[in-house]
């Protein structure tokens, strides 16, 4: 596995991606394969990003911190149970500009993007009988009233 960039957390709390010139030379296959219009999906920035996301990094998903947003959003503090359910998340990195600048577009015409972070977050999990999404505290889930703990396996 490639790396097409680097990550650098920056002081005010942000995240630059860079890329070298292996994702250059990646970006340039992509748009002679697919055309420049490839760029505008996800799954060209996921591409880019891999290395990372295999070696500490990792995608999570908006409903399970309670994110009101379709941008893709990255971690390298998070804590998962067993089961892969989120229970601890630090800061979080996320493409806020994601209805109007695609990260691939970006990286190919800048070389770099930065995505902006977030403090600690807390991971949530939506409650079964009642229509609300609670933090998780301490627990996996819901911890109302009406729920009960999910059986151990």
């Amino acid at each position: 596995m490639q790396r097409f960039t680097d990550f650098v957390e920056l002081a005010n709390g942000n995240l630059l991606i860079k890329l070298n010139a292996e994702g250059r030379a990646e970006l340039a296959e992509l748009v002679e394969d697919y055309g420049i219009a490839a760029l505008g999906f996800d799954g060209a920035f996921i591409e880019l990003v891999e290395y990372q996301t295999c070696n500490g990094w990792e995608w999570i998903a908006p409903e399970e911190i309670g994110a009101l947003t379709n941008a893709l959003i990255l971690s390298c503090d998070t804590v998962r149970d067993d089961h892969g359910v989120l229970i601890s998340c630090g800061r979080v990195y996320a493409n806020m500009d994601y209805a109007i600048k695609s990260p691939a577009e970006e990286l190919a015409r800048n070389g770099e993007i930065i995505l902006q972070g977030c403090g600690e977050v807390a991971p949530v999990v939506k409650c079964k009988r009642e229509d609300r999404v609670v933090p998780i505290l301490g627990s996996i889930y819901c911890g109302c009233p009406k729920c009960d703990p999910p059986d151990e396996d």
